[in-house]
């Protein structure tokens, strides 16, 4: 009876495993632009990826997400689909007519996304391990005012101590494989301006002071500790931390998570009661912004980037309804919406999965490129 009772459960156990992971072979797209082959296929990659997830998951998504011909509304999928690749593999890749078509083997996994730790190196994977720049401001017990590398000149910048909140932080984020760009790099590079040289630098400071550095995201915030008196009965002193933090993407400047943590630590010295207690709450607060951060990347890699597609010279609404067609024709292309169309100029939200330059390009046999920047296409008819 045991015997029969344990195969049961192994089969169970096994049909639980299949139903958590699933593998799936699909196609991806991607566009040459400017005979960029690498960036064509890493992007046909991203596609496949994104219709294999599709694929697995298409069931749990509702009616209500589907519109005509069954294109599907991206930021409902995410919200509803808790489908993630847990890894893949390219089996072929071949160039036609400046199309790139990447067949991939994927492995469609079932998970919380902050508990899976293969799901989290796979997705930084796919962000390319992104560089950070850290910039903590710390005030520990004992101290009169916060300490900070981009609070003075450059030479005293490389010279600041690292605080306790910034080695914790820095830990949770080279455990998780993340690129730390190092003081030196920070020093030189950096552009610190006097009016930049305060505590709480606000995020467009903090998107200039660092445009000329190679980094993908910046984390900013404050720790803090104090005493609060001794413990009754004894003479151990009670410390009491708060850390926040918030991640920055650099390339469009939207915050990917944000993060508090708040810690006490009796001691009976009070300056390292209080760095005891900062690196208590830094733990906390690293951990959940990691998976912020994870979890926003995710999405956006699922979504594809976010552009304003701004097309003028219409002369007319009908001219304006075909541009929009004309857009949603591109298989990349995975949501339109038109925010507004006065005189002849329509201005559209496009989620695309490439650069803004791959969009622009796919719309040139109706359509000629009147300006590109990261976040902004602006074209006319021909």
């Amino acid at each position: 009876m045991r015997k029969i009772f344990a195969l049961i459960i192994a089969l169970l156990l096994c049909g639980m495993l299949s139903a958590a992971e699933k593998k799936v072979t699909v196609e991806g797209f991607g566009a040459v632009v400017n005979g960029n082959v690498e960036l064509a296929k890493k992007e046909a990659t991203e596609d496949a990826l994104r219709r294999a997830l599709e694929m697995v998951m298409g069931a749990a998504v509702s009616a209500e997400t589907v519109v005509e011909n069954y294109q599907l509304v991206s930021d409902k999928i995410i919200s509803k689909v808790n489908g993630y690749v847990k890894g893949y593999k390219v089996l072929d890749s071949k160039e036609n007519q400046g199309v790139v078509t990447v067949k991939v083997e994927a492995t469609i996994k079932e998970s919380d996304l902050k508990n899976d730790l293969e799901l989290l190196q796979t997705t930084l994977e796919r962000m390319n391990y992104p560089k950070v720049v850290i910039m903590i401001a710390e005030q520990n017990v004992g101290m009169t005012v916060f300490s900070y590398w981009w609070g003075g000149s450059k030479v005293q910048s490389v010279q600041t101590d690292i605080g306790s909140a910034e080695q914790t932080l820095t830990s949770a984020l080279l455990e998780k494989n993340f690129r730390i760009v190092d003081r030196n790099s920070l020093a030189s590079g950096a552009q610190v301006k006097p009016a930049f040289q305060v505590v709480d630098i606000s995020n467009q400071d903090i998107l200039e002071m660092t445009k000329t550095l190679d980094a993908d995201i910046v984390i900013a915030g404050k720790a803090m500790a104090r005493s609060v008196g001794n413990i009754a009965g004894s003479q151990m002193i009670s410390n009491q931390a708060n850390v926040t933090m918030r991640a920055i993407n650099l390339k469009d400047g939207k915050v990917l998570g944000s993060a508090a943590g708040q810690a006490a630590q009796p001691h009976i010295d009070p300056v390292t009661g209080g760095t005891m207690a900062i690196d208590k709450a830094a733990k906390d607060a690293s951990k959940k912004l990691v998976s912020d951060i994870v979890r926003s990347w995710t999405q956006s890699l699922n979504n594809g980037e976010e552009y304003t597609l701004v097309v003028n010279n219409l002369p007319d609404s009908v001219a304006m309804f075909k541009a929009e067609q004309a857009v949603r024709a591109n298989k990349l292309v995975t949501g339109v919406m038109l925010q507004s169309f006065e005189g002849k100029t329509a201005t559209f939200r496009v989620s695309f999965r490439g650069q803004a330059n791959a969009l622009a390009q796919s719309l040139a046999a109706g359509f000629k490129p009147v300006e590109i920047s990261a976040k902004k296409i602006v074209i006319e008819p021909k």
